[in-house]
């Protein structure tokens, strides 16, 4: 993540340390100086996303969600709703990796709603990855469906989609997605490989 223009009052120092760590994937080494710079100047948006997200890389669910909680609120409250859905989409992320995947789809729904005028294909694809893990592969489908009208270029989506089109014996849907994304990122070797199998249950 990158914090742009550096925000008033806060030591260049103290945030190009952080912006390496996070670039080192260096998650518990960065959290104690984000819980000081988030506790010092909580207005600071990017620094609360980013503390949410290393504790959530590094198994602290419980305290992500707060975070991203008091962030949604706090989005809600001044009227910010590209913030307060992100909020809540990094929010039902955490339930997710938690494993609450119906609480994970109620706030892919509240990102949605927040979202209603926002081409993010997020939070649907990710509602589709919770319907998924619940085992309900139809609708996960929608969501992965609803996701590329967001953004047609979403190629995630279609690779999931194709996943669970294999889940249900949908075969022929599932080389068309896998088509799909080898047709976009010709390079991807593991869309080959989910092809392969889904050609080797048609024969």
């Amino acid at each position: 993540d990158s914090y742009g223009e550096l925000p008033e009052g806060v030591d260049p120092a103290l945030l190009k340390k952080i912006v390496a760590l996070i670039t080192a994937q260096k998650f518990a080494d960065v959290i104690p100086l984000l819980e000081g710079l988030v506790k010092e100047r909580p207005d600071l948006y990017l620094a609360c996303n980013n503390l949410g997200t290393a504790y959530r890389r590094v198994g602290r669910y419980d305290d992500a969600i707060a975070v991203f909680g008091a962030m949604a609120d706090a989005a809600a409250n001044a009227g910010l709703p590209k913030e307060e859905s992100e909020a809540h989409l990094m929010r039902g992320i955490s339930w997710f990796y938690k494993g609450e995947p119906r609480i994970a789809v109620a706030e892919f729904e509240q990102a949605l709603s927040a979202s209603i005028a926002l081409e993010d294909p997020r939070p649907e694809f990710w509602k589709g990855l919770a319907f998924a893990q619940q085992g309900r592969y139809r609708d996960a489908i929608t969501n992965y469906s609803n996701s590329l009208r967001h953004f047609n270029g979403y190629t995630i989506a279609p690779n999931n989609r194709g996943l669970a089109y294999l889940a249900i014996g949908e075969i022929d849907l599932a080389v068309a997605d896998f088509d799909e994304v080898i047709g976009q990122t010709p390079r991807d070797a593991s869309a080959y490989y989910k092809r392969a199998i889904a050609l080797g249950r048609r024969g």
